[in-house]
């Protein structure tokens, strides 16, 4: 498990890293970093599956999609 400042390292690192493009909507100004793959369906917690999301209405969308997924799965 990472520290809280190891998280805020690898977060503003991305950011820069893709200049606060947004990965949903292609948008500058996100203002979140969010798992490509979503942790919960066995996406890996590493720097290349983080990339910069808008909170909204990008990363509620998508986490909405990938609970409606999880509840298909049961």
């Amino acid at each position: 498990m990472k520290s809280g400042s190891k998280e805020q390292r690898i977060n503003r690192a991305v950011m820069e890293k893709y200049e606060g493009r947004c990965h949903v909507c292609g948008h500058m100004g996100a203002d979140e970093v969010d798992h490509v793959d979503a942790l919960s369906e066995g996406g890996p917690d590493t720097f290349e599956n983080r990339r910069p999301i808008h909170s909204e209405p990008c990363h509620r969308v998508k986490t909405a999609e990938e609970a409606a997924r999880g509840r298909e799965r049961r």
